[in-house]
């Protein structure tokens, strides 16, 4: 049966962020599924996150990546801390998984580049739906205006529901696919003076492989020109797009609703994209 636009609403409603945490599930793993990567590229060492540099890549990630990267920067989701915990959840989502990379320069022993992920078991009995991720952030504006006057929860409300529709488009190709995981490698950042090194092509290759070891669905998200150009060009024929939402086709102001979009002049949107 199709889902109708009132149908999908009411559904939303029923999921809504209500006290400022995520709501997205974290899923606690098998011990034995192991993510122990340590490869030498160019001057640099990409490995596994240490432990001991959890808190080192957390700052790196709050100080580059929330500040660069579309969605967080037009958000302006880091004010939403500390009044809301939203950011703490989502960081955690990714820090506390074995899944995290971080990319260490040899000479200077500084991080330059961090890609932060999270691993979650396929929900077979998870209701995957056909929906359209452009009508669904817009009815996320929607209910996020409709629930509360401040801009700062309508924040949270919008970014939780992102990440409500990214879930529900990794299970709906994890169950098709018959996988038992899903990697979903969630955020990444590099430093500007590091990039064209191929460290973005390197990690999809890793997270191709370590999902064909374990029977999962790898997938990951960009939001940058050229970016589906770029992941054809370096692994052809490896990766589909399972979304692409263009910025200007979404309508949230956490001030405004008939306010300017704060994704207004972005160019390109954000692209699931998956192995194949």
């Amino acid at each position: 049966m199709a889902v109708t636009k009132t149908m999908l609403k009411s559904l939303l409603r029923s999921r809504l962020c209500t006290n400022g945490r995520m709501t997205v599930p974290r899923h606690d793993l098998d011990k034995n599924l192991s993510f122990d990567i340590s490869i030498d590229h160019k001057g640099a060492q990409l490995r596994s996150m240490l432990q001991s540099e959890k808190e080192d890549v957390r700052k790196f990630m709050l100080d580059n990546f929330y500040e660069d990267a579309s969605v967080p920067k037009a958000l302006r989701l880091k004010e939403t801390s500390p009044k809301f915990e939203f950011l703490e959840d989502e960081l955690n989502l990714m820090l506390d998984s074995p899944a995290c990379l971080a990319c260490i320069d040899s000479s200077t022993n500084k991080i330059v580049s961090a890609i932060i992920n999270t691993v979650w078991q396929v929900d077979n009995d998870f209701d995957a739906f056909k929906v359209d991720g452009i009508e669904y952030l817009n009815l996320a504006a929607d209910i996020a205006h409709e629930v509360t006057i401040d801009p700062l929860m309508r924040i949270v409300i919008w970014r939780d529901y992102q990440f409500q529709l990214i879930y529900h488009l990794l299970q709906a190709q994890a169950q098709k696919r018959g996988a038992d995981y899903i990697l979903y490698g969630g955020m990444g950042y590099v430093m500007p003076e590091y990039r064209g090194l191929g460290f973005a092509p390197l990690f999809w290759s890793i997270g191709a492989k370590w999902a064909q070891s374990n029977n999962s669905l790898f997938s990951f998200i960009g939001t940058y020109q050229h970016f589906s150009g770029q992941v054809h060009r370096t692994h052809p024929g490896k990766f589909l797009s399972l979304d692409f939402i263009p910025f200007d086709s979404l309508k949230f102001n956490p001030h405004k609703s008939n306010n300017d979009s704060v994704f207004k002049g972005i160019e390109s949107g954000m692209n699931l994209m998956a192995v194949i």
